[in-house]
């Protein structure tokens, strides 16, 4: 039985545009058992188009190992130039990145005949839901947002890297590398997987990327699972962080992302992410002639050492250290020398600091005219579409255009927010002694009538 689930994975794997099944997904457990495996404790489960995730099969104990990956399987540049395709990488590896030989490693597999990983392949999505694959009307309902600006830049590098790839590689390899087998469509897919699912590993001095078939099935979800590599350097394990019952969905936790970034890059939102944000992004000018000290001291304040200094402003508020950056380099030349104080996080004088928010507030401001609609007309529009829905009828938007709406609408909120707490503390600086006799924490309960001011 075993054996014939094998065969019929490589079968199946021809049909690279049929939607997965169980039997795949059993052909895949099998697969992954046969080459030294184990995804006992654990069901992958997959639905129509939608996939599922994976279920814990019995209760699954702190500690303990819930999938072990062998390292045979791992798709990474190594595995590229140990397979068919390396005698035609050899010559070419000096012209190509990491990522290039990844991205052809993983189209030369998936129209393979009998590839060693037909079972894994045939249980891939053969479409993405990330926004580069929307639609022009689907992407209206991001329109004025960063997140457009992503995809349309997403979408343009993409075709770039496709053109500038493939005239080279067709010049040097033209029988190996063919239109058909390595086409515009097949490049989107393969690149899209390793957007979604691949993993940066250290490789000598630089990042590699690798797909570790297993670990990529898990959704996200913070505190259940990490990723480990085993203490033989053989395997990479699933590893338990706490108790976790059975049937039990198990995530393994993507990072801190906005739903902006994990809708571009993964195609899913979060319905409560406190990562949602605007990110603000702040340059000091190179023709100042403090350039220097003052990018000095905006990374004593902030403790970021990257420039251009970026900022996420969510819902808990306007972080202080994105006051402390502008405050530094707003500061006038003739107060220069109160840059010691303020990258110490002190404050300047009154209207430096007035000078200062007004200068974010134009900021915001400005980025809330980039949208087309306003946060009412959405918050109105999207609940709209919940009632048509509700009630059974035909909606106005589509999934995605909900979805993307109303990832847009939580930033347009959070703006508004922003801008609000901007004029409360003009008001609050204007009515009261400046700068604040308390510190920076009793300062925060002088103005606890500022919901979210500012966050830590």
């Amino acid at each position: 039985a075993t054996l014939l689930l094998i065969l019929l994975g490589v079968l199946l794997a021809l049909c690279v545009n049929a939607i997965p099944t169980d039997t795949d997904i059993e052909v895949f457990e099998e697969w992954l058992k046969l080459n030294g495996g184990d995804s006992s404790a654990v069901s992958f489960k997959f639905h129509a188009e939608i996939w599922k995730g994976a279920y814990a099969k019995r209760d699954i104990a702190a500690g303990e190992t819930i999938c072990t990956i062998p390292s045979g399987v791992i798709l990474s540049e190594k595995s590229a130039f140990q397979g068919q395709l390396g005698s035609a990488l050899e010559p070419l590896q000096a012209n190509l990145t990491t990522a290039d030989v990844l991205l052809l490693h993983l189209m030369h597999e998936r129209n393979l005949k009998e590839s060693t990983h037909s079972a894994y392949f045939n249980i891939l999505p053969p479409r993405f839901q990330t926004t580069v694959f929307w639609s022009e009307e689907d992407l209206k309902y991001l329109e004025g947002s960063q997140l457009f600006d992503a995809t349309k830049q997403r979408k343009e590098a993409m075709g770039k890297t496709y053109d500038n790839l493939f005239s080279f590689l067709k010049e040097k390899n033209a029988g190996i590398f063919t239109s058909e087998a390595f086409s515009q469509e097949q490049f989107e897919w393969a690149l899209s997987l390793v957007w979604s699912r691949s993993v940066s590993v250290k490789s000598g001095e630089s990042n590699a990327f690798i797909i570790i078939p297993g670990v990529d099935l898990f959704n996200h979800g913070k505190g259940m699972a990490s990723v480990q590599v085993a203490d033989d350097g053989n395997s990479m394990l699933v590893i338990a962080e706490t108790d976790i019952p059975k049937d039990t969905e198990i995530g393994l936790d993507y990072g801190n992302k906005s739903n902006s970034e994990l809708l571009l890059s993964y195609g899913f939102v979060l319905g409560e992410n406190p990562y949602d944000g605007v990110s603000l992004t702040l340059n000091v000018d190179k023709e100042d002639v403090f350039h220097a000290a003052r990018v000095s001291a905006v990374e004593k304040a902030t403790g970021l050492t990257e420039t251009p200094f970026e900022f996420l402003i969510t819902a808990a508020g306007i972080p202080r250290n994105l006051l402390y950056a502008m405050r530094i380099i707003l500061l006038k030349s003739e107060h220069i020398g109160d840059l010691n104080v303020l990258a110490e996080k002190g404050y300047g004088s009154l209207n430096d600091e007035l000078h200062m928010l007004r200068t974010l507030g134009a900021a915001l401001q400005k980025v809330s005219s980039s949208y087309k609609t306003s946060y009412e007309e959405d918050v109105e529009l999207l609940k709209e579409h919940a009632k048509l829905v509700e009630e059974g009828q035909t909606p106005k938007l589509s999934v995605r255009q909900a979805t993307g709406l109303s990832v847009v609408a939580k930033e347009k909120a959070i703006l508004e927010q922003s801008v609000a707490v901007i004029r409360a503390l003009w008001l609050d600086y204007l009515a009261k002694d400046y700068p604040p006799e308390s510190s920076e924490e009793s300062n925060e309960e002088s103005r606890e009538s500022v919901d979210g001011a500012v966050s830590a």
